[in-house]
């Protein structure tokens, strides 16, 4: 039996969705005030992302992640997302540490530079959880309990 909170985990996805529109209406990032806002835009992302995949990774009772790339490479392992996918959450998940730890080294040319090479794979998130939850759903005799799936 799983026990997965799909409100938990959709609100998740929800907030990844709205920063994924936010990130598309606006593509210069050359004022201060943009510069902040990618910033706490691809923070956002990461912290959603690992959020999400903790998430599955506890109610699915997948292996223990040892840190933050571990919890997307249990995710590749699981069929969660492919290993392309997998690999550019990775790019963008190496950005956390200059975004929390060296805020006055940042440089946003190349923030923005890396996280387009994300794109795709922030973009595709949302549904392949969904869809993984979708199967697993299926395949589990307690479906029809929200709670337990």
């Amino acid at each position: 039996m799983y026990f997965v909170d799909r409100n938990d985990v959709e609100d998740r996805l929800q907030y990844i969705e709205k920063l994924n529109d936010i990130y598309q209406t606006n593509q210069s990032w050359t004022t201060s005030m943009e510069k902040l806002a990618l910033e706490r835009l691809v923070h956002g992302w990461i912290e959603a992302i690992v959020d999400t995949g903790n998430l599955l990774i506890d109610g699915y009772f997948m292996r223990d992640p040892g840190g933050y790339a571990d919890i997307i490479d249990i995710l590749e392992d699981e069929r969660v997302m492919s290993k392309d996918i997998a690999a550019q959450i990775h790019h963008l998940i190496k950005q956390r540490s200059l975004i929390v730890r060296e805020l006055t080294q940042i440089d946003h040319q190349k923030l923005f530079e890396d996280t387009k090479q994300s794109w795709g794979a922030v973009q595709a998130f949302p549904e392949l959880v969904r869809s993984y939850m979708r199967e697993e759903t299926s395949a589990n005799a307690f479906k029809n309990n929200p709670q337990q799936i």
